[in-house]
């Protein structure tokens, strides 16, 4: 979304890097514009805590803290990935397919918050969750 209002030139609405944003004129609209373009993505479960921010500012702060949220939260959520990646198993009805997937959501979910995995060390792990019957893959792989 980001990356949209940039291209748009109104991020300088949400972020306006100081005290030159005034509620008259072109920053005004620039300001209405930049939260219009928000709203007009957001799902209308998210919009009713748009709904009563001020400025194009104010609503990106609380889509920040909607989906990001706090440090300690996102301290809690990433132990809880981590616990899930090492004690990943593949199942023995699951398929190649399904659990590359798998691992690649979890794996993308790490990094979204901030961890650095090394694409060895996820095909390290890959390796190790794969059930027995996969051991000749494996070891050829290895």
């Amino acid at each position: 979304m980001e990356c949209g209002l940039r291209a748009n030139e109104l991020w300088d609405a949400v972020d306006p890097g100081g005290d030159a944003f005034k509620k008259e004129g072109a920053e005004h609209r620039k300001d209405r514009q930049a939260a219009s373009a928000i709203y007009s993505v957001m799902p209308m479960d998210d919009l009713q805590h748009l709904i009563a921010k001020a400025t194009a500012k104010e609503v990106w702060d609380t889509l920040k803290l909607m989906f990001e949220g706090h440090t300690c939260v996102k301290h809690a959520n990433l132990q809880t990935l981590l616990r899930n990646y090492e004690t990943l198993v593949m199942g023995d009805d699951e398929s190649v397919d399904a659990f590359t997937s798998r691992v690649a959501t979890l794996v993308n979910r790490i990094r979204a918050l901030g961890e650095n995995l090394t694409e060895a060390s996820v095909v390290r792990r890959f390796l190790r969750a794969a059930p027995p019957r996969y051991l000749q893959i494996v070891t050829a792989i290895e």
